[in-house]
């Protein structure tokens, strides 16, 4: 007779396998969250070690490996970061085209335009091109390391997310996503399409108005924030979705873009309950500080930060000649170095936009004209003869600003300019070249190789 021996299940049984397998999981959790912490804590120790130190990485090659090292970081949370070309990262050109609402191509550019939007050109080390799960474009900076750059993380989150980042006169680029890995926070915004540093004197045609425009909400963005003193502002800090170029289209836009204020790096917040009399600063936001400045702040003197913040962002517009008296002599007063006579930022918005909406529109879709000016040690300024681009360079050898010749180098393009001046900013030194067509252009110093003098010039870079 057969004999059959049958293991009854009993509720007992059940639950001492279910014991069994939620401590086998546990423990392979707990060995896989150390596995991938280990490795973490590996990677950590080939990051840098605080913002300078990844700001100044001055070799390609470096910078590829720092940023490939947070690349899987990146992926776990939804975002893909651009491979690396030269000064630029750049977008899969595969990825299915989705508008981010913060830059466009216009019809005088066209599609053959495209790769500027899908490319940005790094300042620094600290940032790079990325884009979402869903196809949106975002730039991603290095915010903070450790309790360095806190700050800068906690300003964007009161003004750039949440209620304030809803009313139509902020103008701080949105914060979409925070990331952290070990001790280093990002911080994830929108691609912006352009630098408003381009806005004249580059290849961007824009008008009088066009540029007018911008100024008006660079001053209307400095007063929203007004318990910040910037301390770092200059027109390369602002971007723009498109730049009109109305001089191509030789007709007054419909609309214009909208101009977005970027970086808190050197911001300073004082509490609101300091009066406005007390608000006052010594000294320069930190050691070696490269960007210009005004008297006030050299005298070792306590000086009205926003009064400096208004100079600053006339000092980077300084050679941009409207060639309409009204706004040139508002240009001249945000630049007095007397700070009793500066315009406020309320005042110089105001009266600009005055003189401006008294005008027909018409009237300023007329090119600017670039005064070109030398910083003089003493922080005075004086105008300097623009050279002629062109192989006879005796003209240009008479003028200040000429130092020689140099091969740009943009992209897969490169000419040769005449060098006119030489900028020092809190981004490096910059050159900028006159090119045979009689435009200029500014590069980092990095783009740039010294070549014989009788060397031919050539166009500018489109």
């Amino acid at each position: 007779m057969l004999s059959y021996h049958v293991r009854l299940w009993s509720p007992a049984t059940a639950l001492v396998g279910l014991a069994t397998a939620a401590v086998a999981l546990r423990v392979y959790l707990s060995w896989a969250d150390k596995r991938r912490n280990r490795g973490r804590s590996n990677i950590r120790d080939t990051l840098p070690r605080d913002l300078n130190t990844w700001r100044l990485i001055d070799s390609v090659e470096e910078a590829g490996r720092v940023w490939e090292a947070v690349r899987l970081a990146f992926a776990h949370s939804g975002i893909f970061l651009w491979s690396p070309g030269g000064s630029a990262s750049r977008a899969d050109p595969n990825h299915t085209k989705l508008s981010n609402g913060f830059a466009y191509l216009t019809p005088t550019r066209g599609e053959a335009w495209l790769r500027n939007l899908e490319e940005f050109s790094c300042h620094n080390e600290l940032t790079r091109g990325g884009t979402t799960a869903d196809g949106l474009h975002v730039v991603i900076r290095v915010a903070s390391i450790g309790d360095e750059g806190k700050r800068h993380a906690e300003i964007l989150r009161k003004l750039a997310r949440g209620t304030k980042c809803l009313f139509m006169d902020n103008h701080v680029v949105p914060l979409w996503r925070e990331v952290q890995f070990e001790d280093i926070g990002f911080i994830v915004s929108p691609f912006v399409a352009h630098s408003m540093k381009d806005c004249y004197g580059w290849w961007a045609e824009n008008s009088v108005g066009d540029i007018v425009d911008m100024i008006l909400q660079a001053l209307e963005a400095i007063v929203f924030v007004h318990d910040l003193a910037l301390q770092d502002l200059c027109k390369s800090n602002y971007v723009v979705q498109w730049h009109p170029e109305s001089l191509k289209t030789n007709k007054v836009p419909l609309c214009r873009p909208r101009a977005f204020l970027t970086d808190f790096e050197m911001a300073y917040e004082f509490p609101a309950e300091v009066a406005s009399e007390d608000r006052l600063l010594i000294g320069t936001p930190i050691k070696d500080y490269q960007r210009p400045v005004p008297p006030e702040i050299s005298s070792g003197e306590p000086y009205d930060p926003f009064k400096s913040d208004v100079w600053q962002l006339a000092e980077s517009f300084s050679d941009f000649r409207a060639t309409v008296s009204d706004i040139d002599a508002i240009l001249g007063q945000m630049f007095d170095t007397d700070a009793s006579q500066r315009l406020s930022a309320v005042e110089a918005r105001d009266k600009l936009a005055a003189v401006v909406h008294n005008l027909p529109a018409a009237s300023l879709l007329i090119p600017p004209t670039l005064s070109l000016l030398s910083t003089m040690s003493n922080q005075n300024y004086q105008d300097i003869k623009v050279p002629v681009a062109g192989d006879n360079t005796q003209g240009a050898t008479m003028s200040q600003g000429f130092a020689g010749k140099y091969k740009a180098h943009e992209y897969s393009a490169s000419s040769v300019g005449v060098l006119i001046r030489t900028i020092e900013s809190a981004t490096g030194s910059k050159l900028l070249l006159s090119f045979a067509d009689n435009r200029t252009k500014l590069y980092h110093a990095a783009q740039c190789e010294k070549v014989p003098d009788n060397t031919p010039l050539g166009a500018a870079p489109a």
